[in-house]
């Protein structure tokens, strides 16, 4: 969720660390999907972000997380020896370590072309194929203008 006036990018690096206890940076945005008639007849806006791990955290590589449905799914790559990842239990149902692969092949996500391409931009950042979407925070008040405002602005290389 979204707090008022927070940026998305402070949004997915809040809720990764509160839903799971990973402390990362957010790197970019790998897509985003727009549905009209959602619940209760409202629009929804759906957004992937790419993190990666503050440094000295070494032990947690975050490439992706994403909200799935009414649950939260946290895509993960553990560092060698790394086994432990721990949930917020009253967000999501569960969390685990498991192979880029492993996840891919979960029969939730076959013949659903939303998650067939969310899937692929997921491996396509991991592979270091696809850079996403930059995010800048930039001054966006005029000069002649008494109020002062930054905006965030999502786009690609």
């Amino acid at each position: 969720m979204q707090l008022l006036l927070q940026d998305v990018t402070e949004a997915v690096v809040r809720e990764v660390f509160e839903e799971t206890g990973v402390r990362a940076n957010f790197d970019c945005v790998l897509l985003m999907r727009q549905a009209h008639g959602f619940a209760f007849g409202k629009s929804d806006m759906f957004i992937l972000c790419a993190l990666k791990p503050e440094p000295g955290q070494s032990e947690v590589s975050a490439q992706a997380k994403s909200v799935l449905g009414q649950g939260s799914c946290l895509m993960l790559k553990p560092e060698p020896g790394q086994s432990e990842v721990s949930a917020l239990e009253s967000e999501i149902e569960a969390v685990q370590w498991m192979p880029l692969e492993e996840f891919q092949n979960q029969g939730f996500f076959s013949g659903v072309p939303l998650y067939e391409k969310l899937q692929g931009r997921c491996v396509s950042y991991a592979d270091g194929v696809y850079k996403g979407l930059a995010a800048n925070k930039l001054h966006a008040s005029l000069p002649t203008s008494m109020r002062k405002r930054d905006d965030l602005l999502i786009f690609g290389e």
